[in-house]
Order: C-alpha cells, then structure tokens, then sequence
C-alpha cells in the first residue's frame, strides 16, 4: 500500500506543478486539464486502501469495512473524482477543439 500512496502522492505533485508551470505561461486550458488530472489522482489517493482490500484477498468484509471508513473520513472524495473528470474534458477539448492554448 506504500507504494500505491507514493507514486499517487508523486503523480498529484507532478501535475499540479504541471498545471502551475501552465498558469505562469498562460496556458490556462491546459492548466485546467493538469488541474483536473490532479484532482482524479486525488481520488485515487484516497481509493488505494479500498483498491487494495478489493486485489490483495477479495474479502467483501474488509472492502465494505475500507468504502465505510472512506465515505466518513473524506465524504466528498466522489465529487472530486467527478469535478476532476470534467475538467480535464473541458481542458482538453479547449485544447483540440478550439485551439486555446
């Protein structure tokens, strides 16, 4: 589970330094996109214990018992996910579609 969390934590830290570094330059559709992938990693950040409970040994107990413990630490890790999901869309088609940097 350790390294689950680290390359999670690095992959968050890369991509709001990503989503900075595009602030600075004024990319700001493809800062909207770095700042929607950080906000997925998030989610999986958090979904790494419950992942874990699900692959390691399928126990419905443990994973019921790891989902619990999520949506009561942290109730609004779905949205998160959600919130990332659009706009990382929103970014990319800004980018392709519209040809805003």
């Amino acid at each position: 589970m350790r390294y689950a969390h680290a390359l999670a934590f690095f992959g968050t830290a890369a991509s709001i330094a990503a989503a900075a570094s595009d602030v600075v330059d004024k990319a700001y559709a493809g800062a909207l996109g770095n700042l929607g992938m950080f906000l997925i990693l998030i989610r999986f950040y958090l979904n790494v214990p419950r992942v874990i409970a699900k692959a390691v040994r399928p126990d419905e107990r443990w994973y019921r018992m790891e989902t619990d413990h999520l949506y009561d630490v942290f109730p609004w890790a779905e949205q998160v996910g959600r919130v990332g999901w659009v706009c990382l869309f929103v970014g990319v088609v800004l980018q392709l579609g519209l040809g805003i940097p």
